[in-house]
């Protein structure tokens, strides 16, 4: 992705500028606020749009010894939104549309809200164990209404189905688990680990690349077994 800097809209937050009526005659101002703006893809030619905050820096310093010092303004940009959601990695072809929804809100929350983020990956889980067909529900002992399975419980009867998928979802679920009962205590790296583990899930469920060498081999020693 890259962005033309004539599609950059910045705007200096009140508060920045009541800051700057403050301020020294000496002291350089660095003001603050919000952007917008429109991204490009070289490849594909998408456009994203990106909403955000930005802050400006200024360095001072000389390039050589005989110079004089110069002061350098740096811009940084800090996204809170993009439009379509930059996707954090690919997924197998074979993954039913409904999970992609849910995925795509996760990548959107991550610059928003990491807590919230990690909590719709909780829901990726929940509904992926669905499509899998782990019951979500059932009938309590006394018969008399029908009641939600723990995702902890549902996860244990996806172990008998397939145990290593099972390591990486019980994994990620620590992480949704903090998220949905701690405010706060999740940050962008968690969410970060998440979306690893999750690619590498989704690989083995719907991709099943050991499925698939196992039957190269088979068709290998078939064919040429005989020379």
């Amino acid at each position: 992705m890259y962005v033309d800097e004539e599609k950059i809209l910045s705007e200096e937050s009140a508060e920045s500028k009541k800051k700057a009526e403050h301020q020294v005659l000496w002291e350089e101002h660095t003001p603050s606020g919000t952007y917008s703006a429109i991204l490009s893809c070289r490849n594909c030619k998408q456009f994203v749009i990106s909403t955000g905050n930005f802050d400006v820096e200024h360095l001072t310093g000389r390039t050589s010894d005989d110079e004089e010092e110069e002061s350098v303004e740096f811009i940084y940009f800090y996204p809170k939104f993009f439009d379509p959601p930059l996707r954090f990695f690919n997924w197998p072809q074979q993954m039913p549309k409904e999970l992609e929804t849910i995925l795509l809100s996760a990548f959107q929350l991550y610059w928003i809200n990491p807590n919230s983020c990690a909590s719709k990956v909780r829901s990726f889980i929940e509904e992926l164990l669905t499509i899998e067909g782990i019951a979500k529900r059932r009938i309590n002992k006394n018969k008399k209404r029908i009641e939600n399975i723990w995702l902890n419980e549902r996860l244990l009867s996806y172990k008998t189905k397939n145990s290593e998928v099972y390591e990486i979802l019980d994994a990620i679920k620590l992480i949704g688990n903090d998220a949905t009962h701690a405010e706060g205590s999740i940050e962008r790296n968690d969410c970060l680990d998440a979306f690893e583990l999750l690619a590498a899930a989704l690989v083995e469920i719907f991709a099943k690349p050991k499925k698939r060498v196992k039957k190269i081999i088979k068709k290998i020693r078939k064919q040429r077994a005989r020379k």
